[in-house]
């Protein structure tokens, strides 16, 4: 049994493409059957645990639209994501800024609506100088940060946690698609002392993945 559980800290930082398929679906009889992408800072959510910032999945409409992180031939049953969303204080409740796609060797998928005001939000919900803008409704985050970035004062940033069911069946990717949706037609926000974000930017950070191998 020892030697089972060193297998499972150590696999948490080793790189997921460098892991047998036997790594990851070995010692089911533990306790503990999450398995955490990377190496970020520990943190336990719903009894789940991350490794936040040991992932790094954008999609945004400057830069890049869409993002990829590989998981060939891992198994599980359930992935646990922290995400946060940014340049979306203007946006209303409903709008669907993105989708995070499981794809699975075989070629089939899973996909997962990123939705503003239900499972994702902006990121400076709390700064002050922000709340001016905001147009949807608090959710409730997963991993909280302090922070004084572009603000008079310290406050607390805030991620967000989704999950998706997965098949038991090899997986190949994770995907995250950027919405159109997100950034079209949005209002923008009052003028100055408000302040002035662009309406049509919208971005998506993935900073934290958990493979979940049983119930």
């Amino acid at each position: 049994m020892a030697s089972c559980l060193a297998v499972r800290h150590a696999i948490a930082f080793v790189p997921v493409a460098l892991l047998p398929v036997f790594f990851l679906s070995s010692c089911p009889s533990l306790p503990d059957p999450f398995i955490t992408i990377g190496t970020g800072t520990p943190h336990t959510y719903k009894a789940i645990s991350f490794q936040v910032g040991g992932v790094y999945v954008r999609a945004d409409n400057y830069a890049q639209t869409q993002d990829t992180i590989r998981l060939p031939g891992t198994m599980a049953n359930r992935i646990h994501i922290i995400a946060t969303s940014g340049y979306a204080a203007n946006v209303p409740n409903g709008v669907v800024a993105g989708h995070i796609v499981i794809l699975y060797g075989d070629g089939t998928s899973e996909k997962l609506d990123l939705i503003v005001g239900e499972n994702t939000a902006e990121w400076a919900y709390d700064r002050k100088e922000l709340q001016c803008c905001i147009r949807h409704a608090r959710v409730s985050p997963a991993y909280s940060w302090r922070t004084d970035l572009d603000s008079e004062s310290h406050y607390w940033g805030h991620s967000y946690y989704v999950s998706i069911d997965l098949e038991p069946k090899p997986l190949d990717s994770l995907q995250l698609l950027l919405d159109a949706g997100a950034s079209s037609d949005q209002p923008a926000c009052p003028p100055p002392p408000c302040p002035q974000t662009d309406p049509e930017r919208y971005s998506i950070l993935i900073s934290a993945i958990t493979l979940e191998t049983s119930d």
